[in-house]
């Protein structure tokens, strides 16, 4: 009999394919043929054509990666349902947790509501060891507060960052309530504290490097991308192979040719309508993973 795969499974492989990028080489690339298809499939053709139209490569850090959730803000007159432990759909259709404040950047979980009624208060608290009851039959349990730093380079209209912090940060650091949140358990039982990773179900990863156009950083000094360029594919490339070197890829950049074409080093594709881009332009490409 087969097991059931909990959605902390998921999570946990998440975390880990962040963890990794610390120890491999991944890199972020960009491709140039307009004839890419427009939807990649999982061939080896389409993994093959990634070296074909390469035109750069830059590796990426661990801080370029991320767990993350769907985002779901918090709007005056909606109905939220309460976080339970018993639904079986909770982690995969449920809008139990909300971005409260898209100035603050807090996020909290609904831990109990009315069967119907909408939400017409705001959560605000950023107290670690309390549930706010708002006054409208809800009641929010705090999580944690988006840096000004991850909300600039992993925030976007349709995903929320889910910071991990498998160890304690020091009590003046800012993410110290949330590792606080960490370590609690609710008053009603529920296992909401230990663990916001998993109980957003955060098993995507984005990917958000920063790529400067004209930038020169290679084996051979050239420049990396071309001042002007206009690509159409972004992929993620783990542990490529040097060409001059034919031993793993660990500099900072590449330019077309500089990785042995290798499909088996391929993880994921993405195609898009063109992107033009000139020279000294920064631009955050992000892809997200889903596990």
């Amino acid at each position: 009999m087969s097991a059931i795969n909990c959605h902390k499974l998921n999570v946990a492989i998440a975390r880990a394919f962040c963890q990794s990028i610390s120890e491999n080489s991944l890199y972020l690339t960009i491709g140039s043929s307009s004839s890419i298809s427009a939807s990649p499939t999982d061939r080896d053709t389409d993994s093959q054509a990634v070296f074909t139209s390469l035109i750069g490569a830059k590796r990426l850090k661990k801080s370029d990666a991320i767990c993350c959730t769907p985002r779901i803000d918090w709007v005056s007159g909606k109905w939220y349902p309460s976080y339970s432990s018993s639904d079986a759909n909770m982690y995969s259709s449920s809008s139990y947790y909300v971005l409260a404040d898209t100035s603050a950047y807090n996020v909290y979980c609904c831990i109990s509501g009315p069967s119907s009624s909408a939400s017409v208060v705001k959560p605000t608290t950023t107290n670690p060891s309390i549930n706010q009851n708002t006054g409208d039959n809800y009641t929010w349990k705090y999580l944690y507060t988006l840096s000004g730093d991850i909300t600039n380079k992993f925030l976007t209209v349709d995903f929320l960052p889910v910071p991990y912090l498998p160890t304690a940060p020091g009590v003046s650091d800012e993410n110290y309530p949330q590792y606080l949140v960490q370590q609690a358990t609710s008053s009603s039982g529920a296992y909401l504290g230990a663990d916001a990773g998993i109980l957003l179900n955060s098993k995507y990863v984005m990917i958000s490097g920063f790529i400067k156009f004209g930038e020169a950083q290679t084996q051979n000094g050239a420049d990396v991308i071309p001042t002007n360029v206009t690509f159409y594919q972004d992929s993620l490339i783990f542990n490529p192979v040097d060409a001059a070197s034919s031993k793993t890829a660990t500099l900072v950049s590449y330019s077309s040719g500089g990785l042995v074409a290798n499909p088996n080093t391929v993880l994921a594709i993405n195609n898009h309508g063109a992107i033009t881009r000139s020279a000294n332009t920064i631009d955050n490409i992000r892809m997200v993973l889903s596990f």
